[in-house]
Protein backbone atom coordinates (compact mmCIF):
# COMPACT_ATOMS: atom_id res chain seq x y z
CA UNK A 1 0.00 0.00 0.00
CA UNK A 2 1.47 3.46 -0.81
CA UNK A 3 0.78 6.48 1.77
CA UNK A 4 -0.36 9.48 0.12
CA UNK A 5 -1.80 12.34 1.57
CA UNK A 6 -3.13 14.70 -1.85
CA UNK A 7 -6.76 14.62 -1.13
CA UNK A 8 -8.12 17.92 0.23
CA UNK A 9 -9.46 15.60 3.05
CA UNK A 10 -6.21 14.03 4.16
CA UNK A 11 -6.28 17.42 6.45
CA UNK A 12 -6.49 19.09 9.20
CA UNK A 13 -2.92 18.85 10.94
CA UNK A 14 -1.51 19.30 13.80
CA UNK A 15 2.15 20.02 15.40
CA UNK A 16 1.00 17.83 18.02
CA UNK A 17 2.34 15.25 15.40
CA UNK A 18 6.06 16.27 15.44
CA UNK A 19 5.66 15.48 19.20
CA UNK A 20 6.61 11.29 18.46
CA UNK A 21 10.12 12.25 18.43
CA UNK A 22 9.37 12.28 22.40
CA UNK A 23 6.79 9.88 22.65
CA UNK A 24 3.99 7.98 21.40
CA UNK A 25 1.75 9.65 23.43
CA UNK A 26 1.39 13.38 23.24
CA UNK A 27 1.91 15.99 26.23
CA UNK A 28 -0.77 16.99 27.88
CA UNK A 29 -0.70 20.18 26.53
CA UNK A 30 1.01 22.42 23.98
CA UNK A 31 2.68 25.83 23.98
CA UNK A 32 2.55 26.64 19.94
CA UNK A 33 3.99 30.37 19.34
CA UNK A 34 3.81 31.54 15.99
CA UNK A 35 6.11 34.26 14.67
CA UNK A 36 6.15 36.41 11.90
CA UNK A 37 9.57 37.61 11.02
CA UNK A 38 10.50 40.65 8.99
CA UNK A 39 11.54 39.45 5.41
CA UNK A 40 15.20 41.00 5.68
CA UNK A 41 15.69 39.48 9.60
CA UNK A 42 15.13 35.42 8.54
CA UNK A 43 18.49 34.85 8.69
CA UNK A 44 19.01 36.98 12.51
CA UNK A 45 15.40 35.49 13.63
CA UNK A 46 16.75 32.14 13.40
CA UNK A 47 20.26 33.26 14.98
CA UNK A 48 18.35 34.35 17.97
CA UNK A 49 16.19 31.25 18.05
CA UNK A 50 19.38 29.05 18.05
CA UNK A 51 20.52 30.79 21.06
CA UNK A 52 16.51 30.79 22.79
CA UNK A 53 17.30 26.83 22.44
CA UNK A 54 20.18 26.08 23.65
CA UNK A 55 19.45 28.45 26.90
CA UNK A 56 16.12 26.21 27.02
CA UNK A 57 17.80 23.27 27.25
CA UNK A 58 20.50 24.32 29.69
CA UNK A 59 17.32 25.62 31.73
CA UNK A 60 16.24 21.94 31.87
CA UNK A 61 13.69 22.17 28.94
CA UNK A 62 13.87 18.41 26.91
CA UNK A 63 11.59 19.59 23.61
CA UNK A 64 11.30 22.28 21.88
CA UNK A 65 10.30 22.22 17.46
CA UNK A 66 10.78 24.97 15.28
CA UNK A 67 8.95 24.72 11.85
CA UNK A 68 8.56 26.88 8.89
CA UNK A 69 5.51 27.82 7.15
CA UNK A 70 6.68 27.26 3.43
CA UNK A 71 3.58 27.22 1.52
CA UNK A 72 1.51 30.12 3.21
CA UNK A 73 3.38 32.83 4.77
CA UNK A 74 7.04 32.10 3.93
CA UNK A 75 8.23 34.20 6.45
CA UNK A 76 6.28 32.56 9.35
CA UNK A 77 7.23 30.36 12.20
CA UNK A 78 6.19 28.02 14.75
CA UNK A 79 7.62 27.22 17.83
CA UNK A 80 6.17 23.96 19.63
CA UNK A 81 6.81 22.95 23.11
CA UNK A 82 5.14 20.87 25.80
CA UNK A 83 3.01 21.74 28.76
CA UNK A 84 2.40 19.07 31.58
CA UNK A 85 -0.24 21.73 33.49
CA UNK A 86 -0.84 25.32 33.91
CA UNK A 87 1.21 25.71 37.37
CA UNK A 88 4.26 25.24 34.73
CA UNK A 89 3.62 28.96 33.31
CA UNK A 90 3.48 30.02 37.26
CA UNK A 91 7.14 29.53 37.58
CA UNK A 92 10.34 30.54 35.46
CA UNK A 93 10.71 29.54 32.27
CA UNK A 94 13.31 27.17 30.88
CA UNK A 95 15.29 29.63 29.03
CA UNK A 96 14.93 32.11 31.90
CA UNK A 97 16.98 29.46 34.24
CA UNK A 98 19.09 28.58 31.21
CA UNK A 99 20.57 32.38 30.87
CA UNK A 100 21.62 35.43 32.82
CA UNK A 101 18.69 37.85 33.56
CA UNK A 102 20.71 40.65 31.26
CA UNK A 103 21.66 38.55 28.63
CA UNK A 104 17.75 37.10 27.91
CA UNK A 105 16.97 40.63 28.44
CA UNK A 106 19.56 41.91 25.16
CA UNK A 107 18.61 38.79 23.35
CA UNK A 108 14.32 39.75 23.85
CA UNK A 109 15.59 43.58 22.61
CA UNK A 110 16.86 42.03 19.70
CA UNK A 111 14.32 39.42 19.07
CA UNK A 112 11.88 42.51 19.24
CA UNK A 113 13.70 44.00 16.38
CA UNK A 114 13.49 41.46 13.85
CA UNK A 115 9.99 40.06 14.52
CA UNK A 116 6.38 41.90 13.02
CA UNK A 117 3.95 39.58 15.21
CA UNK A 118 3.66 37.26 17.97
CA UNK A 119 0.19 35.10 19.08
CA UNK A 120 0.39 32.44 21.47
CA UNK A 121 -2.03 29.51 22.32
CA UNK A 122 -2.05 26.90 24.06
CA UNK A 123 -3.91 23.80 22.74
CA UNK A 124 -5.08 20.26 23.99
CA UNK A 125 -3.65 16.77 22.08
CA UNK A 126 -6.93 15.42 21.07
CA UNK A 127 -6.47 11.78 22.60
CA UNK A 128 -9.15 10.00 20.76
CA UNK A 129 -7.86 11.74 17.26
CA UNK A 130 -4.29 11.13 17.55
CA UNK A 131 -1.99 7.71 17.13
CA UNK A 132 1.30 7.28 16.06
CA UNK A 133 3.46 4.01 14.92
CA UNK A 134 6.34 3.34 17.12
CA UNK A 135 10.06 4.50 16.81
CA UNK A 136 8.64 7.44 14.87
CA UNK A 137 10.65 11.14 14.66
CA UNK A 138 10.17 13.99 14.05
CA UNK A 139 8.98 14.51 9.92
CA UNK A 140 10.87 16.82 7.21
CA UNK A 141 7.30 18.68 6.32
CA UNK A 142 3.99 18.66 7.86
CA UNK A 143 1.06 19.05 5.77
CA UNK A 144 -1.19 21.37 7.95
CA UNK A 145 -4.71 22.68 7.75
CA UNK A 146 -6.61 24.60 10.59
CA UNK A 147 -10.31 23.86 10.91
CA UNK A 148 -12.37 25.96 12.38
CA UNK A 149 -15.69 23.99 13.49
CA UNK A 150 -19.30 26.18 13.10
CA UNK A 151 -20.74 26.43 16.92
CA UNK A 152 -22.54 23.80 18.73
CA UNK A 153 -20.77 21.26 15.80
CA UNK A 154 -17.64 20.04 18.02
CA UNK A 155 -19.14 16.60 18.88
CA UNK A 156 -19.93 16.28 15.35
CA UNK A 157 -16.43 17.09 13.79
CA UNK A 158 -14.68 14.61 16.56
CA UNK A 159 -17.36 11.71 15.50
CA UNK A 160 -16.30 12.16 11.87
CA UNK A 161 -12.47 12.47 12.53
CA UNK A 162 -13.09 9.10 14.69
CA UNK A 163 -14.37 7.43 11.60
CA UNK A 164 -11.28 8.50 9.15
CA UNK A 165 -8.84 7.71 11.46
CA UNK A 166 -10.37 3.96 11.99
CA UNK A 167 -10.34 3.97 8.40
CA UNK A 168 -6.14 4.84 8.20
CA UNK A 169 -5.35 2.24 11.07
CA UNK A 170 -7.26 -0.46 9.21
CA UNK A 171 -5.26 0.80 6.15
CA UNK A 172 -1.54 0.89 7.65
CA UNK A 173 -0.99 4.84 8.15
CA UNK A 174 1.52 5.09 10.51
CA UNK A 175 0.38 8.15 12.43
CA UNK A 176 -2.53 10.97 12.66
CA UNK A 177 -2.50 13.63 14.76
CA UNK A 178 -4.95 16.21 16.19
CA UNK A 179 -5.09 19.26 19.08
CA UNK A 180 -8.08 21.78 19.83
CA UNK A 181 -7.10 25.24 20.85
CA UNK A 182 -7.64 26.00 24.91
CA UNK A 183 -6.37 29.70 25.35
CA UNK A 184 -4.98 32.38 22.91
CA UNK A 185 -7.94 32.27 20.67
CA UNK A 186 -11.30 30.23 19.29
CA UNK A 187 -12.41 26.68 21.18
CA UNK A 188 -14.42 25.91 17.89
CA UNK A 189 -10.77 25.82 16.44
CA UNK A 190 -8.69 21.97 15.47
CA UNK A 191 -5.75 21.42 13.97
CA UNK A 192 -4.42 17.96 12.29
CA UNK A 193 -1.06 16.75 11.45
CA UNK A 194 -0.13 14.18 8.93
CA UNK A 195 3.96 14.02 7.93
CA UNK A 196 5.39 14.73 4.35
CA UNK A 197 9.22 12.90 3.95
CA UNK A 198 9.23 14.48 0.51
CA UNK A 199 6.64 16.44 -2.03
CA UNK A 200 5.86 13.66 -4.28
CA UNK A 201 3.35 12.08 -1.43
CA UNK A 202 1.29 15.03 -2.83
CA UNK A 203 0.82 13.46 -6.12
CA UNK A 204 -0.50 10.15 -4.99
CA UNK A 205 -3.98 8.66 -5.02
CA UNK A 206 -6.35 10.15 -2.18
CA UNK A 207 -5.78 8.20 1.15
CA UNK A 208 -9.03 9.26 2.62
CA UNK A 209 -10.78 7.28 -0.63
CA UNK A 210 -8.38 4.09 0.56
CA UNK A 211 -9.66 4.66 3.82
CA UNK A 212 -13.04 5.32 4.14
CA UNK A 213 -13.87 3.50 0.28
CA UNK A 214 -15.65 5.56 -2.32
CA UNK A 215 -19.21 5.93 -1.24
CA UNK A 216 -18.36 5.98 2.12
CA UNK A 217 -15.61 8.78 1.49
CA UNK A 218 -18.33 10.96 -0.48
CA UNK A 219 -20.60 10.37 2.50
CA UNK A 220 -18.64 11.11 5.20
CA UNK A 221 -16.99 14.29 3.58
CA UNK A 222 -20.07 16.10 2.60
CA UNK A 223 -21.46 15.55 6.50
CA UNK A 224 -17.78 16.84 7.40
CA UNK A 225 -18.16 20.12 5.60
CA UNK A 226 -21.26 20.45 7.02
CA UNK A 227 -19.03 20.78 10.52
CA UNK A 228 -16.84 23.97 9.28
CA UNK A 229 -17.08 27.36 9.11
CA UNK A 230 -12.76 27.84 7.72
CA UNK A 231 -10.75 25.28 6.50
CA UNK A 232 -7.32 26.17 5.46
CA UNK A 233 -4.45 24.29 4.48
CA UNK A 234 0.21 25.26 4.54
CA UNK A 235 3.00 22.92 4.31
CA UNK A 236 5.97 23.23 6.94
CA UNK A 237 9.44 22.44 7.15
CA UNK A 238 11.32 21.38 10.32
CA UNK A 239 13.87 23.66 11.40
CA UNK A 240 16.02 21.22 12.98
CA UNK A 241 18.94 23.64 13.58
CA UNK A 242 16.74 25.45 15.81
CA UNK A 243 15.15 22.94 17.84
CA UNK A 244 15.85 20.83 20.69
CA UNK A 245 14.72 16.99 19.77
CA UNK A 246 15.60 13.45 21.51
CA UNK A 247 17.43 12.54 18.14
CA UNK A 248 19.66 15.48 18.18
Amino acid sequence: MKIAWRSIVTMLIVIAFAFAAAAQTPPPYLNISRVTVKPDRVAEWLDIQKQYTAAYKKGGGSLLLVFRNIIGNPYEFMVVTPMENYAQCDGQSFAQKGMAEGDLARLNARRNQVTESVRTTIDKPVAELSYMKEGASVPKMLRMNHTRVRPGMADQYIALMKELVAGYKKIGVPGFRARRVELGGSRNDFYTAIPLEKWAELDEQNLAIEALGEAGYKTWVEKLYQTQSLSEFFIYSYVPEASLAPQQ
